[in-house]
């Protein structure tokens, strides 16, 4: 993260001084949490260009309005299986110009809300290839991905760079990939004072600020920089870094202290970054696409053969449940049951029954699977005398009562990891997704609602 204004004295200081006509000029005068070598060569680049005769361009350009508002309005598309892709690429400010082309925050949060309420969509990927962006507008995003994944699943894809304020949007994802030679982190906050009092007394010249405010005016062209202004530079500078820290110890399985040890600025390559847990794998989109996406049919492909499904049953005078009272009398039953009970013209009596049955083979195969692993891991420590490691749950703890082993798993990461536990249950949810659905299966069927006469 880098505060320090987009536009500096690069620009010269004449140039600066003219009156232009440029939209929501002072966005760029904001703190960055930005990759540095992008921000210097960013800087680099409008000074090297005629500020004058671009705005003149940009002002004659019909589509400069609505680039400084939507990112050239490009929204999410949705794939044939239910997933919604959000490009997240360049530059972030809240509103982009001709002066950064890149994505802009608000356009971003909206779309991601859309998609969030959008029953077509299944799960939302933001496809990420931004070395960050302005600290304003930053914190928003994160928290719309956040709550966005509170209602479905939301992944990132980091396409060769997410970094600062990309990364910091990035970690709030379900889970996050990469492909293999992705530049991920750069994490850490830094700012940068000049102090040309030297230089203005070389030239003769005195600066006096008349201030109303010990540090109105600070900083100042010309004016000397005191230890008491830095030290409040620096106040502000470790806000910012903790808000940034928080976010991303609150997004991955990593501690706030293991935050604070990666917030070093630098990136991590590919392999590295999984092995920091700033992402979860290596993969192509492509590959991160298909791993997201429904294994057969996509959500708006499955409500149809439901209706279809539904409409044909009735057609045919002879009734049975309903698709929407199947769905009550069945809490967490998946589309393929309930095609398989509209089909067979099943009773709300019947469905349940059946629903009940299918619970009960489903949690005696999770059953037999414990069982096998332990004799399995009591045979092997029988032959060696060592207990193999495991991937953390214990043979003991795998059958029974799902919700006390969910809540069991929770209280020992909790224990584990010294976190609160909205933190833990995020963890068990991520590392054990077994697990969570036969939590939930086993609370759906004890807090059934009552069956509609």
């Amino acid at each position: 993260m880098k505060t320090e204004p987009m536009i500096d004295n690069a620009c010269g200081p004449d140039l600066l001084g003219q009156e232009f006509d440029v939209p929501r000029l002072a966005d760029y005068f904001q703190p960055w949490a930005i990759h540095e070598q992008t921000f210097r060569a960013a800087v680099a680049r409008i000074g090297a260009i005629d500020l004058r005769l671009h705005v003149e361009r940009s002002q004659q350009d019909p589509q400069a309005a609505s680039r400084s508002v939507s990112s050239r309005g490009r929204g999410y598309q949705i794939t044939d299986r239910g997933v919604a892709v959000v490009l997240v690429s360049g530059p972030l400010m809240k509103f982009v110009s001709s002066l950064c082309d890149g994505t802009s925050t608000v356009y971003l949060r909206q779309q991601i809300r859309a998609a969030a309420g959008d029953k077509e969509v299944g799960a939302i990927l933001l496809h990420i290839d931004s070395p960050g962006g302005t600290v304003s507008g930053t914190a928003d995003l994160a928290d719309e991905v956040k709550r966005a994944a509170s209602k479905k699943p939301v992944y990132a894809f980091i396409e060769d760079l997410g970094a600062s304020a990309a990364y910091w949007v990035a970690s709030q994802a379900t889970q996050v990939f990469a492909n293999r030679t992705a530049a991920v982190g750069s994490i850490g906050t830094y700012g940068v004072i000049w102090d040309q009092s030297a230089r203005a007394a070389m030239q003769g010249i005195k600066v006096h600020v008349l201030r109303a405010g010990a540090y109105k005016g600070a900083a100042e062209p010309g004016t000397e920089i005191t230890p008491e202004q830095l030290a409040e530079w620096q106040r502000v500078i470790d806000e910012y870094n903790q808000f940034f820290l928080k976010a991303v110890a609150a997004g991955r399985p990593l501690s706030l202290a293991e935050v604070r040890a990666l917030a070093d600025g630098r990136v991590h390559i590919g392999q590295a970054a999984v092995d920091a847990k700033l992402i979860d794998g290596i993969q192509t989109l492509d590959d991160t696409l298909q791993a997201i996406s429904s294994p057969s049919r996509s959500p708006q492909a499955m409500t149809t053969e439901l209706k279809t499904i539904e409409t044909a049953v009735l057609q045919t005078g002879t009734f049975g449940a309903s698709l929407d009272d199947l769905k009550i009398c069945c809490p967490g039953a998946d589309n393929d049951f309930l095609i398989e009970q509209l089909s067979k013209k099943a009773t709300v009596d019947q469905a349940q029954s059946a629903w009940m049955e299918e619970q009960n083979r489903r949690l005696q195969a999770a059953q037999k699977e414990a069982a096998d692993a332990k004799a399995q891991a009591a045979a092997k420590a029988g032959s060696t005398g060592v207990l193999p490691i495991t991937s953390g749950k214990t043979p003991e703890s795998a059958g029974g009562d799902a919700i006390e082993r969910f809540g069991a798993a929770v209280a020992q990461k909790m224990a584990e990891r010294k976190c609160d536990r909205a933190k833990a249950v995020g963890l068990v949810v991520r590392e054990q997704p077994e697990l969570h659905q036969e939590y939930l299966d086993e609370y759906n069927a004890e807090h059934k609602p009552q069956r509609r006469r």
